[in-house]
């Protein structure tokens, strides 16, 4: 049963400050992604739905895996070992300083329970640096570049590769819209002072 009362729903918020790391110019873009276990399989259906085949018909694009190995060693696979880099696990507060390599981030999810109950976190971390993000529009229906299908991601994807202006003011549009809707730590915190009493 459910206890009787007032339900609340207190969004993420992200400490921006904390996104504010210097990304190093380069000769080449990448395509970066970050997840755990529970992350993998979605993952290799937008990799196996088109976009294995976008990451292979250019060859200067490289591609960032953050988290779980496997992914990595897929997409590897695909690509070759030489255009691939893997960060482990790591301290949470690395976590921005991880993705200063990419230039697009990758946020595909599942249709199952555990997936509908996430939040959008993954777009508010590459939002907060100001990258654009390809998200799955079951979890992130709120950001800026929204695939249904692995078929849809990898032409965004192209999109994004074939426009890198466009999708860095993509990225920078999200930063705006992340901030405006209070979705940084203080306007966060101020949603939990009703359920708190304070």
């Amino acid at each position: 049963k459910l206890c009787p009362g007032p339900t609340y729903i207190c969004r993420n918020g992200v400490d921006l400050p904390r996104f504010d790391v210097h990304r190093p110019p380069r000769d080449h873009m990448t395509v970066g992604w970050a997840g755990a276990t529970g992350h993998v399989g979605p993952m290799l259906e937008w990799l196996n739905g088109g976009m294995g085949d976008v990451l292979r018909a250019r060859e200067d694009v490289r591609f960032s895996c953050v988290g779980a190995e496997e992914v990595g060693k897929a997409v590897a696979q695909v690509i070759g070992k030489d255009r691939v880099s893997w960060t482990p696990f790591s301290a949470f507060e690395t976590y921005p300083s991880s993705m200063v390599d990419a230039d697009v981030m990758l946020a595909p999810a599942g249709n199952g329970k555990w997936h509908r109950g996430k939040s959008d976190l993954r777009w508010l971390e590459a939002s907060a640096l100001g990258l654009p993000c390809i998200c799955d529009s079951r979890t992130y229906p709120e950001a800026g570049i929204v695939a249904d299908t692995p078929a849809e991601a990898a032409r965004l994807l192209e999109t994004c590769l074939d426009e890198p202006d466009i999708a860095e003011q993509d990225g920078m549009l999200s930063r705006k819209q992340i901030i405006e809707a209070g979705r940084t730590f203080p306007d966060a915190a101020e949603q939990w002072r009703e359920p708190l009493g304070l």
